[in-house]
């Protein structure tokens, strides 16, 4: 199995670094430095009320990629209470896309994973309108799911979709939302649990009189 040391040092919201070791968090989160409130979170969401589409596109680096990457979007789902659905390789709001470092300069050196979301503001807030998630198909994981032990594919869905909805870095390993996935963060943990609610349904519609 193929691991990536971790950033030392740096911490990157949208990075999800690939280590059998823990990285040291000592910086800054990506909320705090744009002046945005509580801990975890980017301070930016979707509208929950409102169905977003998504699509996966590129060669998977196993057979099970798209149905596992369905399954991940189903939890986010479940936590958080908004609408996912999936349209192929149609047009859509957000994008997962299988490349590799050889043709996305992004994914290159400890990198696994980069997702960044399009903000647009509108009636006094920041709204999410889009979002693209690169995974590098070079990196050797466990496919599927696990609760324990080496890491899996999953955990790196689960992660990058924690920063698609709205989570930022945090400093406690036992959650997903970790800058680094570990034999112990498999699953999301009650912190991310929370965080994901307050992004969710439970927090309300985002207002858009554009709409």
């Amino acid at each position: 199995m193929l691991f990536r040391p971790a950033l030392l040092g740096i911490v990157l919201a949208g990075v999800l670094t690939v280590s059998p070791g823990p990285a040291d968090p000592a910086t800054k989160s990506t909320a705090v430095d744009r002046g945005l409130p509580a801990y975890g979170l980017y301070g930016v969401r979707w509208d929950p009320c409102h169905p977003i589409t998504y699509r996966i596109v590129g060669r998977s680096p196993y057979a099970a990629g798209t149905r596992n990457l369905r399954r991940a979007f189903r939890t986010v789902a479940a936590a958080t209470g908004m609408t996912f659905v999936y349209v192929g390789r149609r047009a859509a709001d957000v994008t997962v896309r299988w490349s590799s470092p050889a043709t996305t300069p992004d994914l290159r050196g400890p990198v696994a994973a980069r997702t960044t979301t399009d903000i647009d503001q509108h009636d006094g807030v920041w709204e999410n309108t889009a979002g693209l998630i690169r995974l590098d198909r070079t990196v050797g994981l466990r496919t599927g799911f696990a609760p324990t032990g080496p890491i899996t594919w999953g955990q790196v869905y689960l992660h990058e979709l924690g920063h698609l909805v709205g989570l930022d870095h945090v400093l406690e390993p036992s959650q997903v939302m970790y800058p680094v996935v570990l034999p112990t963060n498999h699953r999301y943990g009650s912190g991310d649990l929370r965080r994901l609610r307050m992004v969710g349904r439970a927090a309300g519609c985002v207002r858009n009189s554009q709409r």
